[in-house]
């Protein structure tokens, strides 16, 4: 589907065996022994090793195309994308921390059966701050895809515009000027961006421009 942050139907599939892994790996870590054993016995269960590697097989198939669907939400140099990458460690750590030290503290307390309960919570929470995340990485990315895209329209037509156009900030120093403003003042761009009206028209003229701003602005 393209730069969208859809996603193929394999990168789904490899997201939901890596969800899969990570559940039952913080089973192992947590306690929660359902999560990796099946109900009944205790001797046919997933092992520690085997969760890590569907865990690391699933990160590997989704790197594989890191600048295209669902990874391109997380690789982006967009605002999505940094928020995304900045946000990542406290959506993974937060819940687990917050699952350790309520699994500790279930334990001295002696409350039983609450091991699987804080995994399943602390799993589902990390996959659905992911979630939240992704969500709104992929609008911010388009709004920045969008907003960028404007931008270039605008330069271009500033660019290619026949008349001199001259952009300053509201300090009055200009911070863009196109060749046809370079043409008719006869300096180069370098020369005119930081400066101010002032600075380009003869001293002469300062007192007549001042005049003539108040009675526009009147």
């Amino acid at each position: 589907r393209g730069r969208d942050g859809g996603g193929r139907l394999s990168e789904w599939l490899a997201l939901l065996a890596g969800a899969a892994a990570y559940m039952t790996l913080t089973g192992f870590i947590l306690g929660g022994g359902r999560l990796y054993r099946l109900t009944g016995t205790s001797v046919i269960a997933v092992a520690p090793l085997t969760s890590t590697s569907t865990l690391l097989t699933a990160l590997g198939l989704l790197f594989e195309r890191p600048r295209s669907g669902l990874m391109w939400v997380a690789t982006s140099a967009g605002l999505g994308g940094v928020l995304f990458r900045r946000l990542l460690p406290a959506a993974v750590l937060g819940p687990w921390l917050l699952g350790l030290a309520v699994t500790r503290l279930a334990a001295a307390t002696g409350i039983a059966e609450q091991a699987a309960v804080i995994s399943v919570v602390t799993s589902t929470t990390t996959v659905g701050a992911l979630l939240l995340l992704t969500v709104a990485a992929v609008r911010l990315n388009r709004a920045h895809a969008a907003l960028e895209a404007s931008r270039v329209r605008q330069a271009t037509l500033v660019d290619f515009a026949p008349e001199g156009i001259f952009v300053a900030d509201l300090d009055g120093r200009y911070t863009e000027v196109n060749d046809a403003g370079c043409t008719m003042l006869g300096f180069s761009r370098e020369e005119i961006v930081g400066k101010t009206i002032v600075d380009l028209i003869p001293a002469e003229e300062i007192d007549r421009l001042w005049r003539e701003r108040e009675d526009m602005l009147a």
